[in-house]
């Protein structure tokens, strides 16, 4: 099992921000077929977009998308 840092989580961002899904409501419209138009897009950062989708809709704090990168627990096991 491999350790997901907030590092990651970043890259994984920046990723989606780069291909134009830049809110909460994009991302979450995003589906596996957006996924694999993204150019060098890993399948753990695959997993992390899962992970930020699923933080969406369990956050109830006004930013879910900070909640989930600045989240108490540092790194998440995967």
């Amino acid at each position: 099992m491999s350790k997901i840092t907030r590092k990651q989580k970043f890259k994984a961002l920046d990723k989606l921000f780069d291909a134009g899904f830049k809110d909460d409501k994009s991302i979450m419209n995003m589906r596996l077929k957006d996924m694999s138009k993204i150019d060098g897009l890993t399948k753990q950062e695959m997993d992390i977009i899962a992970e930020i989708q699923d933080a969406v809709i369990k956050c109830k704090s006004i930013n879910p998308l900070l909640e989930y990168l600045y989240a108490d627990d540092e790194e998440v096991e995967k």
